[in-house]
């Protein structure tokens, strides 16, 4: 959970512990990217749908440089659109890019 730090310590539903995944092998034959985000986003988007989002994306884009930037605003603007009434921070971090050195 990011942020809202009072309500980490203040309600025992909520961890201040970080949960740490297993670590994924990512081949290079496999397309991967992750999306990390605030509660303002997953309030109001599932994350098939904000996968689906990127997809969408980076298939319109196709061709053209993709920014980790124009990838985040496009699935803010999505968060917005649904009227999240939460602060939203989005971080998308391409995989592909980095596997290509992009």
């Amino acid at each position: 959970m990011l942020g809202d730090k009072f309500l980490k310590e203040q309600d025992p539903r909520f961890s201040k512990e970080p949960y740490v995944s297993p670590v994924v092998q990512i081949s290079k034959s496999c397309s991967a990217f992750a999306l990390i985000a605030s509660d303002g986003l997953w309030d109001v988007i599932t994350a098939k749908k904000a996968a689906q989002l990127v997809l969408d994306y980076k298939e319109r884009n196709m061709g053209q440089e993709i920014s980790a930037d124009g990838v985040a605003d496009h699935v803010l603007s999505e968060a917005r659109n649904l009227r999240t009434k939460d602060n939203t921070s989005v971080i998308f971090l391409d995989f592909d890019a980095m596997r290509m050195g992009r």
